[in-house]
């Protein structure tokens, strides 16, 4: 099960940090359960890796169930995501230490909060995904990093305008 909650706006970095600014669209609990042993149906949303230029990094094209329609709220009150015909892959890309799951709609009409919007047609949400090992390397080196910036920053003189 993935529960998601999507907040689309506009995006500046502050300290560092994504920060979303000006009008906001917020979908809530959207939850979708996800069907590992069984194939999407025939006419689902197309994925950018199965039916992409190298499906041979695809799990291929699963089934995903929409418990729970997403919902918004905008002047009117309480408005529903309608996503239809979903599906979900995990692609691993070639030489790639990391990977995506994927899950990819149909969005039947244009979700509009103020100027946040998104279009209806296909609507895809991208996860990362590591394996074990991957994970604990990338801790490592992080780590590492960590460890060496009191050391850099030391000989380096910042000066502001």
């Amino acid at each position: 099960m993935l529960k998601i909650h999507l907040d689309i706006g506009q995006v500046e970095m502050k300290d560092g940090k994504p920060l979303i600014t000006g009008n906001r669209l917020g979908i809530d609990n959207l939850l979708l359960q996800l069907r590992g042993k069984e194939s999407a149906s025939p006419k689902h949303a197309s994925l950018p890796g199965a039916d992409g230029p190298n499906p041979q990094l695809s799990s291929g094209p699963k089934s995903l169930v929409v418990v729970n329609q997403g919902s918004y709220v905008d002047l009117a009150g309480t408005q529903h995501v309608n996503l239809e015909d979903g599906a979900w892959e995990m692609v691993w890309r070639s030489n790639a230490r990391a990977g995506a799951l994927i899950v990819a709609f149909h969005l039947a009409e244009e979700v509009k909060r103020n100027d946040a919007a998104i279009p209806k047609g296909r609507f895809f949400l991208t996860f990362p995904l590591w394996t074990s090992e991957s994970l604990l390397d990338l801790r490592d080196r992080k780590a590492t990093r960590k460890k060496k910036l009191p050391r850099l920053l030391k000989g380096m003189r910042v000066r502001f305008a």
